[in-house]
């Protein structure tokens, strides 16, 4: 049984726990908060009796473990102390701020010889391996045009002049940091790293994006992504070939992927009856039993997608606070 540590108490650390309820080799043992009345408040919306502390390095030495879901500018130092005890980490998109701190993590990683995985649902589904099964037959591709454009109640609060970590320099975020990651890890696991890269955003005034738009160039296609924080879509992305397209419901964690060919709909995927981060944690527990990453988690694109990130970032003068004091 592996005993696991949650560092953060946001509404995703609430998904994952009613997700890793159902994982039958992993436990969650402890909650890592900043402040006691939080911590005992987020167990209490959850029904969840652990050890409550706001003490780090404490939390560690009763763990084997640990799930990051803290703001993004906290990844970078709370996933170093862990894997630094010697702890297995799953931390969620993006796992850092940027290309440097990505790999000292991946270093130290290895060097302490545990699992550094990042948290995206979509490698684990089922769906993922229904993307592939049907770009097999679709011929050559074309283009790609992935998606994810999402309102967010987080963007009213900062309408209202109020600081928010999801649209925050301070804390490593923003529409590209957020969701834009989404589109654009598929297309390095799918495609690999581009050729050419190129984007646009739509800066706040608090100096970072609010959504925006990518192309990524590859040998005979183009991937066209668009993103955003203060719109919402319908959420359909598509692979398009010269014999037909591959149409995914969420890229992020679809739930529907449909083959149009010769005038027909196919689907491609089967409903799934667990909760939609079961597989990743599954998939990262196994990673721990065995001790070896899995390959749906590689860090070879870990880094691409961070150099990419990191290059939009740059071009687009996106610093981060972070970023400024170590510079």
């Amino acid at each position: 049984m592996v005993k696991v540590g949650i560092v953060g108490t946001s509404n995703i650390a609430k998904w994952f726990l009613e997700a890793i309820s159902t994982v039958k080799n992993a436990k969650v043992t402890t909650l890592y908060s900043r402040t006691q009345p939080r911590g005992s408040e987020f167990c209490n919306e959850c029904n969840l009796d652990v050890d409550i502390t706001t003490n780090y390095e404490a939390m560690l030495n009763q763990v084997d473990a640990v799930y990051i879901a803290s703001p993004n500018s906290l990844h970078y130092q709370q996933a170093k102390v862990a894997i630094a005890n010697k702890k297995h980490v799953l931390c969620e998109k993006p796992v850092t701020i940027n290309l440097a701190q990505l790999d000292e993590l991946i270093k130290l990683s290895e060097e302490n010889n545990v699992i550094f995985m990042e948290a995206l649902k979509l490698f684990a589904m089922p769906s993922f391996q229904a993307i592939k099964n049907g770009m097999a037959e679709i011929g050559v591709i074309r283009q790609v045009f992935f998606t994810f454009c999402q309102y967010s109640p987080r963007y009213d609060l900062y309408k209202e002049g109020q600081e928010t970590n999801i649209l925050s320099a301070k804390y490593g975020s923003g529409a590209l940091m957020d969701i834009g990651v989404y589109c654009i890890y598929p297309c390095v696991a799918l495609f690999g790293k581009p050729e050419r890269i190129q984007s646009s955003v739509t800066m706040l005034n608090n100096g970072v994006d609010g959504s925006g738009s990518i192309i990524l160039s590859y040998d005979g296609f183009i991937a066209t992504l668009t993103y955003s924080k203060t719109n919402s879509s319908i959420g359909w992305s598509e692979i398009m070939g010269e014999e037909g397209s591959v149409a995914i419901e969420h890229i992020s964690a679809p739930y529907k992927v449909i083959l149009h060919k010769n005038g027909e709909e196919i689907r491609m995927d089967k409903d799934f009856e667990v909760h939609h981060m079961y597989y990743e944690i599954q998939e990262f527990i196994n990673s721990v039993e065995k001790n070896k990453l899995s390959d749906l988690y590689n860090h070879k694109n870990m880094i691409t997608t961070m150099k990419i990130l990191e290059q939009i970032r740059l071009s687009n003068d996106i610093i981060f606070d972070d970023e400024k004091i170590e510079h």
